[in-house]
C-alpha cells in the first residue's frame, strides 16, 4: 500500500505531497482544487509502465476526439496534463510503499527528430501523416511529430516506453507488461459496462466471496437473501432475490444499490490494489453513510485493497469519522486540498483534530 505519493507538474499541481496514507483515504476540496486529478495521478503511478494511462484518463472526462493528427495529438490530448500548460517540463509521480518499495514514473514530450529516430521506424524528416478516422482521408506535414515518453524507476530497474501518432492511430512502444497490482477507476459520472460489473460478480461468486456484496447491499435492503447473474436478451444481469415472487435486476433497484454493488465488486477484484472513486457518496443517502464505511472497510480488509476516494459532502466525512472511531481508528486518513497562494496544498487532519473541527461546525470540505 501506499504510504506516501508526491506529484510534480500534472495538472493543476506544481508540487504536492500526501504523507501517511492509510488503508482507507478521504480527500475534500473546493471546485476545481484538483481532487479528480490526484486520482487520476494515483492511477497512472499504479498502472507504471503503460503511457495509455495518460489518455484513459482524460477519456474518464469524456475527452476522445474522432480525429487524431499526427502533429497536434500531444497538444489536443495531452497539453492540460503538463502543469500551466508547459510541455517542455516533465511530470513526476513518485509513491513509497509500505513494504519497503518506492516507483517514480517521468512523463515527457519528445520532439527532436534524432530522439525519434531511435523509438520509431519513420526516419527524422520523412513527412508525417494526418488521418481522419470518418473519411479515411489522409493529409501531409513535414513537421517532426512529437511523441509522449514514460520512464519508469522502480529498485534498480528502469522501463522505457513510448506512444507515438501513426495513420490508424496511436502506437505504445513497446507493448506495456502487465502493472506491479491491480487498480481501478471508478469515475464519478462513467457507467460501468453491464459486461464488466458481470465478470467481476462471477469473479466475486467462483471464490465464495459474494457474501460481502450480499451483506453491503442489505444496509439498503434488508430483505436481500442472495444474488445471481441472469441472461435476458443476450446480456447477464446481477438480479436480486428479496423473497418475491421473482427475482429484481439490481440496476433497477436504485442508484443506491448499483453504487455499492460496483465498489464492492471493485474492491473484490483488486486483491492487494488500490481502487480510486470519485464522489464516493453519490446515489447515497446520508442515514446509511456510516454503514457503508464499515462494510467498505470490511472488504479492504478482505482482499487487502486500499481505498482513496473523493467527497465533497460534510456529512459523507463525519460519516467515515464516525465509523472509523468504532472499528479502526488507525486505518482512515483524512486530507482537504485548498489553494494557497495559487498553489494546491494538502492539509491533514488527524482523528482529533478532525474532530474537533465537526464538533464546531468548522468548514473542512
Amino acid at each position: 500500500m501506499y504510504y506516501k505519493f508526491t506529484i510534480d507538474n500534472f495538472r493543476g499541481f506544481k508540487n504536492l505531497t500526501l504523507n501517511s496514507l492509510k488503508r482507507v483515504n478521504l480527500i475534500s476540496g473546493k471546485n476545481n482544487v484538483g481532487k479528480t486529478s490526484l486520482l487520476e495521478a494515483f492511477f497512472i503511478h499504479c498502472g507504471a509502465f503503460n503511457p495509455d494511462l495518460i489518455l484513459r484518463v482524460n477519456a474518464f472526462r469524456g475527452i476522445q476526439p474522432k480525429l487524431i493528427d499526427a502533429n497536434k495529438w500531444a497538444d489536443v490530448l495531452c497539453s492540460s496534463d503538463f502543469y500551466n500548460f508547459e510541455l517542455n517540463k516533465e511530470i513526476k509521480l513518485e509513491g513509497a510503499f509500505d513494504i519497503g518499495e518506492s516507483r517514480t514514473v517521468f512523463i515527457r514530450l519528445v520532439k527532436k527528430p534524432r530522439d525519434i529516430s531511435k523509438i520509431s521506424n519513420t526516419p527524422p524528416g520523412v513527412m508525417s501523416q494526418t488521418l481522419d478516422s470518418n473519411s479515411k482521408k489522409i493529409s501531409s506535414s513535414t513537421q517532426s511529430i512529437t511523441i509522449l515518453e514514460m520512464e519508469t524507476h522502480h529498485g534498480n530497474n528502469i522501463d522505457i516506453s513510448y506512444i507515438q501518432p501513426e495513420p490508424d492511430g496511436l502506437r505504445i512502444i513497446p507493448p506495456p507488461p502487465l502493472p506491479p497490482f491491480p487498480a481501478i477507476f471508478l469515475a464519478s459520472r462513467v457507467l460501468i459496462p453491464l459486461e464488466e460489473e458481470e465478470e467481476r460478480f462471477s469473479n466475486l461468486k467462483i471464490v465464495g466471496k459474494d457474501v460481502l456484496l450480499i451483506n453491503a447491499l442489505k444496509i439498503i435492503e434488508p430483505k436481500l437473501v442472495s444474488l445471481s447473474l441472469i441472461k435476458s436478451g443476450g446480456i447477464s444481469v446481477i438480479h436480486a432475490d428479496t423473497g418475491e415472487k421473482r427475482l429484481f435486476p439490481l440496476p433497477l433497484m436504485g442508484e443506491g444499490m448499483t453504487r455499492i454493488a460496483s465498489l464492492i465488486l471493485a474492491i473484490g477484484n483488486a486483491e492487494n490494489g488500490v481502487i480510486l472513486i470519485d464522489e464516493v457518496e453519490n446515489g447515497l443517502h446520508h442515514t446509511i453513510l456510516r454503514d457503508f464505511w464499515k462494510v467498505i472497510y470490511k472488504a479492504s480488509c478482505e482482499f487487502n485493497t486500499q481505498i482513496i476516494a473523493t467527497t465533497h459532502s460534510r456529512e459523507c466525512i463525519n460519516a467515515a469519522h464516525e465509523a472509523f472511531k468504532e472499528i479502526a481508528k488507525n486505518e482512515f486518513q483524512y486530507y482537504r486540498l485548498d489553494k494557497v497562494d495559487g498553489i494546491i496544498q494538502p492539509f491533514i487532519y488527524d482523528s482529533e483534530t478532525l474532530e474537533a473541527a465537526l464538533d464546531i461546525n468548522i468548514e473542512m470540505r
